[in-house]
């Protein structure tokens, strides 16, 4: 009779995952109230996530600091909206099961690399120096109002490219 409770209270533990940024717990229990407890510790159970993680999220970063670890927590989720109104931020890693992305006015230097399964992205009012290191399984990409002055390698796997407000874009390195 123990091992089985014992089992089951290792199995809730590993689906909990705490969330360091009072804002991001905030922003968590909009979608599932209270699915962070008082002491900051979120259920990441999949099956809980599940629904949204079709539906998909858009999270508002417009406090600072802001550290968005734990995102990465979200294994169901597939489409993200991220605005985070060029302020600095903390961030581990992106949800891995991601397919659309929509990052805008993110003016820091680095990002987490981009999941593999990702197909869609949009990168809007991005800082110049961003490296971004695309997935070689993305589909389309559009990249908006930026001051960047180079794209990078683009995968072959790319299908479709959207280009607009780019004053200083001199040249792409590679069309697939």
């Amino acid at each position: 009779v123990l091992l089985p409770l014992l089992l089951a209270i290792e199995t809730t533990r590993a689906q909990t995952v705490f969330i360091p940024d009072v804002n991001l717990r905030a922003w968590f229990n909009s979608y599932i109230p209270d699915v962070v407890d008082a002491n900051g510790y979120l259920d990441a159970s999949p099956a809980l996530w599940a629904n949204w993680g079709q539906i998909g999220m858009t999270l508002d970063v417009d406090w600072q600091p802001c550290d968005l670890t734990g995102l990465e927590a979200l294994t169901e989720l597939r489409y993200l909206e991220v605005d985070f109104h060029e302020l600095d931020v903390t961030m581990n890693a992106w949800p891995p099961a991601l397919e659309t992305l929509i990052i805008s006015h993110y003016l820091g230097s680095s990002l987490p690399a981009l999941p593999v399964t990702m197909q869609g992205l949009l990168l809007n009012g991005i800082d110049p120096t961003l490296p971004v290191a695309f997935p070689e399984g993305l589909l389309t990409l559009q990249v908006v109002g930026s001051p960047i002055t180079l794209l990078g390698n683009l995968p072959v796997s790319l299908r479709g490219l959207a280009l607009s407000g780019l004053p200083n874009l001199q040249v792409l390195l590679s069309l697939p």
